[in-house]
């Protein structure tokens, strides 16, 4: 028999007695209701700095800044910038005065909060964690805590958040020198209390160099896209000396295991040179396997200013297994920072063009060099843009790669701090942030508040502030769309209507059938009682998919439907991007127009609804 209504989608039929048919009330196309877009929504920065008193008196400041909605149609560049209240804190900042914040979801409440880390007294490092209000973006309330023993106070502290254990919520690792110069890294929880507790910790590699600035690197990442983040660490070691090593750790229970550990370049001291500078980073540089890692190292200029390379760029790939790494040594960067003195070194990743791959930034005294690998895996130069004025030992993050303005591809942000020279003169701070074309090679100047914070530079350099920044979704309104994938799920709703026609009267006797009213089985055509049914309804149909959590924590998708007045609902399970904390909505109007008659027996009218969800 062919149904009335084959001709409407999603039709389906059950033959045991009833007939049903089934109305597809929801069909998204084939590539999915969004396209993979990156980061919707926008990141705030979070600045941290000491106020350059006596190192006994150190206060350090909070602040979170953020760019005003409709920034673009705004001229001055100086008004962009919608800066939150500064918090100010009795922390004491000691010996080098190192600061480092990071930020990360710690509590799985789809907001961002920061740790930040400052330089305490007795060896130690005291760890801040504030309760932000979204929307005054300033604190009342934080979590404070010291830890760490025999901590070098002038090396440098690095903090860096990620998800260690596939839960709802981020963890932060501290790393340090002791006194000793053995790399300590430690892994916190902080649950639901944000408060600091250490889970997990790895001191395995005693560095070469002492009361060196940015002397070692390390990154969070996930590696091998498991869902689970690992630590990479660029380190010269105390032997033998004379090489630059990259080192990758996996957590296991409350240590972590060494992993892949790889000489990378053996000749990185010259005969000018006792100081070697290290950072490095990881992202996705190109479309094959896992994501990749990239070292830098710089040294002091070796031929009198003359701008030979000093500053060399790896890009390292690794194993499945996370026990191996390789690299093509002609793939290297070479570029030139600073001639005659040491630069300060940064290394970030971000995908500056929305394009689907990171770039590699390199931050040294002059600002920004943009890097992206080709074909073959080489790094390119891309763009070099920007100002960075201060020397090393002042700020261990003066650069950070996020999505500021909330349009497709990160930007690059950079605090520059200048200090008077002249008796009597002055400090302030520049943040500035970049936005690049498709092509990499244009930048421009989305938003830059110039001199602010201006204070009397002291009497000498222990005067000269310290400071650090990092950049979150602090208020709620970032989310990320990662690559779809299609989920079907079919379901009987309910019946709309029982088709009542008049009831068939008829009996089987000695397998012989009696029909009283001539209305069953081949005389159905001729059966004089029946009922038509016509019904004709348009019906705005709404999807809504609300997301939560990061990247890898199934979600509970909750979908709504309605037609003749029947409400709708099914669940369902999906994987989608990092930091869902969002609900979008798509609305598809479907006009159900259909006439059934009843004849014979009774037919159930019912509506199933196929569910594409991505």
């Amino acid at each position: 028999m062919k149904h009335p209504f084959s001709f409407l989608p999603g039709v389906h039929s059950i033959t045991a007695g009833a007939v049903l048919f089934f109305v597809n009330t929801l069909a998204m196309n084939a590539q999915g209701p969004i396209s993979p877009t990156g980061l919707i929504g926008q990141k705030e920065i979070i600045l941290v700095w000491d106020e350059g008193h006596d190192s006994t008196e150190n206060l350090i400041n909070y602040q979170v800044a953020g760019l005003i909605t409709g920034y673009q149609g705004q001229p001055d560049l100086n008004q962009r910038f919608e800066f939150g209240d500064k918090k100010t804190e009795s922390d004491g900042s000691y010996g080098n005065r190192q600061l480092a914040v990071a930020s990360g979801d710690l509590n799985g409440d789809g907001l961002s909060e920061y740790v930040a880390a400052s330089m305490s007294g007795n060896n130690r490092i005291r760890l801040r964690i504030p309760e932000l209000a979204d929307s005054t973006l300033t604190y009342s309330d934080s979590r404070t805590v010291l830890v760490g023993s025999r901590v070098d106070n002038k090396g440098d502290i690095h903090v860096l958040t990620g998800n260690f254990d596939n839960d709802d919520a981020a963890e932060f690792v501290l790393v340090y020198k002791d006194l000793d110069q053995l790399l300590h890294i430690e892994l916190y929880d902080t649950g639901d209390g944000l408060m600091p507790e250490l889970v997990a910790e790895v001191a395995d590699e005693t560095l070469g160099g002492r009361n060196a600035h940015n002397d070692y690197g390390v990154y969070v990442h996930d590696l091998n896209r498991d869902r689970v983040a690992e630590v990479v660490i660029g380190f010269r070691p105390d032997s033998p000396g004379q090489g630059v090593f990259v080192k990758v750790y996996e957590l296991n229970g409350s240590t972590f295991d060494p992993k892949a550990r790889k000489l990378i370049d053996n000749n990185v001291l010259t005969a000018n040179s006792e100081t070697v500078t290290l950072a490095v980073t990881a992202g996705r540089f190109d479309l094959d396997g896992n994501d990749d890692i990239a070292l830098a190292w710089g040294r002091i200029d070796s031929c009198d200013g003359r701008g030979c390379d000093d500053t060399f760029i790896y890009p390292l790939q690794i194993g499945d297994d996370l026990e191996t790494i390789s690299f093509n040594p002609g793939n290297r960067a070479l570029t030139n920072l600073s001639a005659n003195e040491v630069s300060p070194l940064n290394l970030k990743s971000g995908d500056l063009n929305g394009d689907g791959l990171d770039e590699v930034v390199l931050g040294g005294s002059f600002g920004a060099e943009v890097f992206a690998a080709d074909s073959t895996f080489t790094l390119i130069s891309r763009n070099r843009t920007g100002n960075h004025s201060d020397e090393p030992g002042y700020a261990v993050d003066f650069l950070r790669v996020a999505d500021i303005d909330g349009q497709a591809g990160d930007e690059v942000v950079i605090i520059d701090h200048f200090f008077s020279n002249e008796p009597g003169g002055e400090q302030w701070f520049t943040l500035t942030v970049y936005g690049f074309s498709q092509e990499l090679t244009r930048d421009s100047v989305l938003a830059r508040r110039s001199n602010f914070e201006s204070i009397s530079r002291g009497s000498g350099s222990r005067y000269k502030r310290h400071y650090a920044l990092a950049a979150g979704d602090f208020n709620g309104d970032n989310f990320r769309i990662g690559e779809g994938k299609k989920y079907m799920k079919t379901d009987v709703i309910q019946p709309l209507v029982i088709l009542n026609a008049p009831p068939t009267h008829f009996d089987i006797i000695d397998g012989e059938v009696y029909d009283i009213n001539s209305c069953y089985n081949a005389n159905l055509a001729n059966c004089g009682h029946k009922a038509t049914y016509f019904k004709a309804d348009t019906e705005t149909k709404m999807v809504n998919t609300q997301v939560y959590s990061n990247w890898g924590v199934s979600a509970g998708l909750k979908l709504g439907a309605s037609a003749y007045g029947i409400g709708v609902e099914a669940h369902m399970k999906a994987t989608y991007g990092e930091k869902f904390s969002k609900t979008q909505s798509m609305a598809k109007t479907v006009r159900i127009s259909s006439q059934i008659s009843a004849s014979g027996d009774d037919l159930i009218y019912a509506t199933v609804c196929d569910y594409e969800v991505w």
